[in-house]
């Protein structure tokens, strides 16, 4: 399904220029590294607010997007995960046994944390789309999409 929102094809018109030149591999880039600016593998420059977590999760960014929808007519969420994302290859029970390592007084606190890991991009990127489309303090007619990125070509790929 195609969307005919001019803001949304221009950015996805400009991304597709991506794939035709190859760009190196990143060192080391996820979504929260600060080497990274989307806007430039994306398009997304000065007309869009950029929200980075680890992993992408929508659930850590709502507290922005209420007040981005109050601020400004906030009325397009696009949720973009990248193929390669660190949280794909460090598992919740690794990370909690490091920070117990360090601090061992507050394992109980820990042990019921939650940060994020997956396997899978494109289930990844659909749970937060849900996450998005079912939050309440958003306008009922926000239009939420989500892309997968391919860090080696810069390519994005709509997620269904």
């Amino acid at each position: 399904m195609a969307t005919s929102d001019p803001k949304i094809q221009q950015f996805l018109g400009w991304n597709k220029t991506f794939d035709k030149v190859p760009l190196s591999p990143p060192t080391m880039e996820d979504i929260t590294s600060s080497r990274h600016e989307p806007g430039v593998r994306t398009g997304i420059a000065v007309k869009a607010a950029v929200l980075r977590n680890a992993g992408g999760h929508a659930k850590d960014a709502l507290r922005s997007l209420v007040i981005l929808g109050a601020l400004a007519n906030l009325d397009t969420v696009m949720i973009v995960h990248h193929e390669d994302c660190g949280m794909m290859f460090i598992a919740d029970s690794k990370v909690k046994k490091m920070l117990e390592e360090r601090r061992p007084d507050l394992r109980q606190e820990i042990d019921g944390m939650k940060f994020g890991e997956f396997s899978n991009v494109d289930e990844s990127v659909r749970k937060d789309m849900e996450v998005v489309k079912a939050f309440p303090h958003l306008r009922k007619d926000t239009k939420v999409l989500g892309y997968s990125l391919d860090m080696t070509t810069g390519k994005l790929r709509k997620v269904k």
